[in-house]
């Protein structure tokens, strides 16, 4: 989980991991689940491709706001995802993901008082917490 620049190194960690490029992690390692608020995906290719299934992915971010873009972006030799098209492009990888618009709030925003708090909760309960629980039986 992260917010802000801890979000892009989540979720650009995870498309390493799905790419084969394991770093200093056992090769068999998976993230249960990634939580970004206000962050983006990167990478040096010219575009995202998928060797493995995303992990389960919850996406906060608003529309157009705040210091991470929303959208595809690109600063010299690396493309960037955040926002809606993340979760699009999540989506059509085959990875499970939810998509929560903050639109209005400042980057980083998010709290626990937020609505949207309970749409993560449910979300990690309904989705990770049950894959983890098939996955030890």
């Amino acid at each position: 989980m992260g917010g802000g620049a801890g979000a892009c190194i989540a979720l650009t960690a995870e498309y390493e991991l799905c790419q084969g490029r394991h770093g200093h992690l056992p090769a068999d390692f998976r993230f249960a689940c990634i939580v970004s608020n206000s962050g983006a995906m990167a990478t040096s290719e010219r575009v995202f491709t998928w060797n493995q299934t995303p992990c389960p992915t919850v996406i906060v971010q608003g529309e157009g706001i705040g210091d991470i873009p929303s959208c595809h972006f690109y600063v010299p030799g690396l493309l960037w995802v955040g926002g809606r098209p993340l979760h699009d492009m999540l989506s059509q990888a085959g990875g499970r993901n939810i998509f929560l618009d903050i639109s209005g709030l400042e980057h980083n925003a998010f709290d626990e008082s937020h609505p949207d708090e309970q749409g993560i909760i449910r979300y990690l309960d309904s989705v990770v917490l049950w894959n983890i629980k098939m996955l030890t039986k």
